[in-house]
């Protein structure tokens, strides 16, 4: 049996460098076609050689979870997206291509958690969770993007944030979801998370920090609650401290904290920053945060306190002249002696401020100071 393991192993590995080197070579045939039929080839030699069935008393509360957790995520991440604004789905969504779709994605998916499921279950040593964890990690990543990163180091911290991350993250997950229940449970999350991308014709406009956000804190926020649950059956945890951690209080805390990160993001229409400089000083000082309400030139006035991108810097500064022939605005810092250099055109205006709250910020203003002290380039203001 460990020879036959480490034997498909092995095989899967190999397979999936290959996949991934030639992916690009042969995108349709390989992605729409061989793909899934050899992980159907490969489910069913894992089943034969490997598999053994067994039954976990919790499957029914995990499975439960998981998919009321799947849910949340699909209605949190269009729901939240009504604020944020929604672009074209990068995936074409004729009939066509929902049912290429469904056979080249959703069925590799579930094949990829059938095996998973079959090898966690003969695993027994920490080295042969680590191969299985390896193994599927680099089934969903994109190989060639991070060989092509080393060539680029300014790739990196965008794959860290799209692809690595979430990637490490769903796939503990996964396993973990295997290890306490079984592969059905695996494949619920997985398949209802991605079947609104893969059939609706519009998707949130988020960028790649609120979709990493979505894609870790939901697993993490199951888990806790998967765990909380199996430990509340087993009586492992006095019912006086589970009473504390309900489902219900954990996705409260769960949508609250990623609504909450989003907000301070900027990405709703209404946003926080904290003010750095004395330029604004009395009516605004340093320390104070301010609100954003993103507007266009046609919502701004004279005497308006506005938000505007001047050589990569946000700064915040009063109107005092607008001219509508030629789309721009003139504006001075309150404590400054003279005004402002250069006219601000329509297109760098962020929004304007439609209050403050003082000193909620002091601590972000005492810790960007005591970094610029230590750089030179870090600079606070206008």
């Amino acid at each position: 049996m460990k020879k036959k393991f480490y034997g498909l192993i092995v095989f899967l590995f190999i397979y999936t460098l290959v996949y991934n080197i030639t992916f690009t070579s042969f995108n349709e045939i390989i992605q729409y076609i061989l793909n899934p039929v050899l992980w159907m080839f490969f489910a069913l030699i894992s089943y034969v050689l490997l598999n053994k069935n067994k039954l976990y008393k919790h499957e029914t509360t995990i499975k439960y979870i998981i998919i009321s957790s799947a849910l949340l995520h699909i209605i949190s991440f269009y729901v939240i997206g009504i604020f944020v604004g929604f672009t074209n789905n990068p995936y074409s969504v004729t009939k066509t291509t929902i049912i290429i779709n469904f056979f080249s994605i959703l069925l590799v998916i579930g094949l990829k958690e059938f095996i998973r499921n079959i090898y966690i279950k003969l695993s027994n040593s920490k080295l042969q969770f680590i191969i299985i964890f390896s193994l599927f990690f680099l089934s969903d990543i994109n190989l060639l993007n991070i060989i092509n990163s080393y060539n680029n180091i300014s790739l990196i911290p965008e794959l860290l944030i799209s692809d690595i991350i979430p990637g490490v993250v769903i796939n503990l997950f996964m396993m973990y979801i295997c290890y306490r229940g079984n592969y059905k449970s695996a494949i619920y999350y997985r398949v209802i998370v991605n079947l609104p991308l893969l059939i609706f014709p519009i998707f949130p406009d988020y960028n790649d920090i609120i979709l990493t956000l979505f894609k870790v804190l939901f697993p993490l926020f199951t888990y806790l609650i998967i765990e909380n649950k199996i430990e509340k059956q087993e009586r492992k945890v006095p019912v006086r401290i589970s009473n504390q951690f309900t489902p219900i209080k954990w996705v409260a805390t769960f949508l609250i904290s990623i609504i909450l990160v989003i907000f301070l993001l900027g990405i709703f229409p209404i946003f926080p920053t904290v003010i750095l400089s004395k330029s604004m000083y009395p009516n605004i000082k340093p320390g104070d945060m301010v609100i954003i309400r993103k507007c266009g030139f046609n919502e701004i006035y004279i005497e308006d306190i506005i938000q505007y991108n001047f050589n990569n810097y946000k700064i915040i500064h009063r109107i005092i002249k607008i001219d509508y022939i030629n789309n721009e605005v003139i504006t001075k810092g309150d404590n400054n002696n003279n005004i402002d250099k250069y006219p601000i055109k329509r297109e760098q205006i962020i929004g304007k401020v439609e209050f403050k709250i003082p000193f909620i910020g002091y601590p972000t203003y005492i810790f960007r100071k005591i970094i610029g002290r230590n750089n030179k380039n870090i600079r606070f203001g206008v």
